[in-house]
């Protein structure tokens, strides 16, 4: 009867936790994560987009998007000239189902050249972890990621 009593316990506290993480991202993090993107962007004037998303209640995501740009490349043809266009990836912090956030990179891709990837998963972090040292550190790891990929050093 203990495992059973345990086993109901663990549940209802995974229950509370959802809901403590839930509040923590709507009147916390969320608004911390973009508050410190933006300044991020600003400080280092980058040609970027800092953006909020919310597919519904208890459920969004903040990213900071570099914007496209031209990759260097042309294709020509007697008829034609084709520039080829560089996504330079994001970064995005997305609440999952279980209020817990996952910290996503989404390495370059170019228009026809180098396809896009799926994301890659830097961490999955408590809500009440996400401090602006924590942010500032997974912005570090986004432009090391997409500069290993400018270099072709992987």
């Amino acid at each position: 009867m203990n495992d059973l009593k345990n086993s109901i316990e663990k549940y209802f506290e995974a229950c509370e936790n959802v809901k403590k993480r839930r509040e923590t991202w709507n009147e916390q993090t969320k608004t911390s994560i973009k508050k410190t993107l933006e300044e991020i962007k600003e400080t280092y004037k980058l040609d970027a987009q800092v953006q909020s998303f919310s597919s519904g209640k208890n459920i969004g995501a903040v990213n900071l998007s570099l914007n496209n740009q031209h990759s260097g490349i042309v294709q020509e043809n007697e008829k034609s000239m084709k520039a080829f266009v560089k996504d330079p990836g994001y970064l995005v912090f997305t609440q999952s189902y279980n209020g817990l956030i996952h910290v996503i990179v989404s390495l370059p891709s170019i228009d026809g050249i180098v396809e896009k990837q799926s994301g890659v998963l830097l961490a999955t972090i408590e809500p009440s972890e996400c401090t602006i040292d924590v942010i500032n550190k997974y912005v570090v790891d986004f432009f090391e990621k997409i500069t290993t990929w400018e270099r072709g050093t992987e």
